[in-house]
């Protein structure tokens, strides 16, 4: 088992957020053209006003990997760790925590991203209704998925933002993640607006093609089998849910 990460294990929570987050670093013009021409149409995220975060308030973008790949063993393993993961949530939230997430998917065509869950005030119900037939047919839009999860976010985020990414693939249709992450960071950074911090669970997949992601601030992990993907994703939602106040405005 492979891990790609920022964090190092030996450090407590508290100290592992703090190592997480990356040093801000300027782009050139180019590069900043660049993401002019990549955040349009499908890719475009909201860049109005700047919210204002309420540090109390996690709020979590879900993104599972629904394209035909994840058909059989793996998509009856997925439900089954995103299951526990709502009961986690639950958990936490009848422990007082403010949690608001939203869970997307995949079109069957493979084409786009789509929302299963709509983002709000989180509801156990609703989560495990949706899971219960998550669906795995059609291609793996990762980039246009980021994008699609960033502007749920922006929308309707109020607290501290994350984007949890699960998925056993590469990007098939679209831009690649990347770049369209990046893009997304540096929009974020020179808007001062609240970073929305990465979380990728690599299900059974080569964990290095999401190597990249990591120079943008993205925690990423592998996981081999249903024991490890259940671990691993438990282990996030426990980062994202025990983050100390504050660490959202060290993100980037």
């Amino acid at each position: 088992m492979r891990r790609l990460s920022r964090l190092p294990a030996a450090l407590p929570l508290c100290a592992l957020l703090a190592c997480a987050q990356p040093d801000a670093t300027d782009i050139d013009a180019a590069d900043r053209d660049a993401c002019a021409d990549i955040l349009i149409g499908e890719y475009a995220i909201n860049q109005g006003a700047v919210r204002t975060v309420d540090e109390s308030v996690a709020s979590i973008a879900i993104v599972a990997d629904t394209s035909g790949s994840m058909s059989g063993r793996k998509n009856a393993q997925l439900r089954e760790a995103l299951g526990m993961m709502v009961d986690r949530l639950d958990t936490y939230r009848a422990q007082g925590r403010a949690i608001e997430a939203g869970l997307y998917g995949f079109t069957a065509s493979g084409a786009a991203a789509r929302t299963l869950v709509p983002f709000g005030a989180f509801s156990a119900d609703r989560f495990r209704d949706e899971i219960g037939s998550l669906p795995a047919d059609g291609g793996t839009p990762l980039g246009r998925a980021i994008a699609y999860a960033e502007r749920e976010l922006d929308e309707h985020a109020t607290g501290r933002r994350s984007l949890l990414l699960l998925t056993d693939g590469r990007n098939e249709r679209g831009r690649n993640p990347v770049d369209v992450f990046g893009c997304v960071v540096e929009a974020n950074r020179e808007r001062a607006d609240a970073p929305t911090q990465l979380y990728v669970i690599a299900f059974e997949t080569d964990v290095d093609y999401f190597s990249g992601l990591m120079d943008h601030g993205a925690y990423v992990r592998d996981a081999s089998g249903a024991l490890e993907l259940q671990e691993t994703l438990l282990g996030n939602i426990r980062m994202i849910l025990e983050a100390p106040y504050g660490a959202s405005s060290r993100n980037r």
